[in-house]
């Protein structure tokens, strides 16, 4: 009794075949999760550049936020009290890292 291995075997046509997509699968692979890590990092920044960032209060404020977020100050009567860090040009709201943050006016 023969037994038959002709039955799996592979023409060189068949394996180069299989190997090309093996290998453009883990191309696609590895560019999915590159583009889902930059995404990510792009959700984490809150901010691009200084002008995105404004004071958090409208009175004394202590930190800053997206300008999206930026209180209605319109109706408010603040002291003249220096404060907080943005008070009396003490500071300024900037980007730093990708964080709306406190930048001090001192040098």
């Amino acid at each position: 009794m023969k037994k038959r291995r002709d039955k799996f075997r592979f023409s060189y046509n068949q394996i180069l075949m299989i190997v090309l997509a093996i290998f453009l699968l883990l191309i696609a692979v590895i560019f999915l999760i590159k583009s889902q890590e930059i995404n990510k990092e792009k959700e984490s920044r809150e901010c691009e550049t200084d002008n995105e960032c404004v004071a958090s209060a409208c009175c004394h404020p202590s930190s800053c936020v997206r300008i999206e977020k930026k209180p209605e100050c319109s109706n408010r009567f603040c002291t003249m009290d220096c404060e907080g860090p943005l008070d009396c040009q003490a500071g300024h709201c900037g980007c730093i890292n990708g964080k709306c943050s406190v930048v001090s006016s001192s040098k």
